[in-house]
């Protein structure tokens, strides 16, 4: 925002004509794709389709949006397509279903990856499984923070949840939240 209002700024002491108006083209551009990308943001950050049709239908919109974004194909499995939780727990397990996929796109080198979500009596059960590089403590040292991962056991928590990260060279990462819940 801040690069389009510099933009904007130096329109103002421009003369008018061909350098300007490409000026302006290219401002309105930019403003169009600012737009574009903060609709996205407030999409990934809480999607109407998680309060509108739940957590089910949430993860199936943003799993086709991750497979046109990335290139890696992605099966979800569920057996609660219809079922609604508490807000929180599905924001808790959407975004850490969202975060796992993103580590796996940025960092596992992979073709597909699994999303399996279940229902076991009273626990409600995320997995998001690949087969991609793997990873041990040591390489997130190397390759970034590793915050994310911290982020998405501490949300789970939070919910009195288990986010159980298992990962190995050459064998994929696993990421198994469970929490447990009763429908609403």
């Amino acid at each position: 925002m801040y690069s389009a209002l510099m933009e904007v700024r130096k329109l103002k002491y421009m003369e008018k004509g061909g350098t300007f108006d490409k000026q302006m083209d290219d401002v309105e551009t930019s403003v169009t794709n600012l737009l574009t990308e903060i609709r996205n943001m407030a999409v990934d950050l809480r999607p109407a389709a998680l309060d509108d049709l739940g957590l089910y239908s949430a993860l199936k919109s943003y799993c086709k949006r991750y497979e046109q974004i990335f290139g890696v194909e992605v099966a979800l499995i569920s057996d609660v397509q219809n079922e609604r939780f508490s807000s929180t727990v599905e924001t808790t397990l959407y975004r850490v279903a969202q975060e796992a996929m993103l580590n796996a796109a940025k960092y596992a080198d992979i073709d597909d990856i699994v999303v399996t979500l279940r229902k076991r009596e009273k626990l409600l059960i995320l997995e998001v499984i690949d087969d991609g590089v793997g990873f041990t403590l040591a390489d997130m040292e190397i390759k970034g923070s590793g915050l994310g991962l911290l982020n998405m056991q501490e949300r789970v928590e939070l919910c009195g949840g288990i986010c159980d990260i298992q990962s190995e060279h050459g064998k994929g990462t696993e990421v198994i939240v469970k929490i447990g819940v009763d429908s609403i």
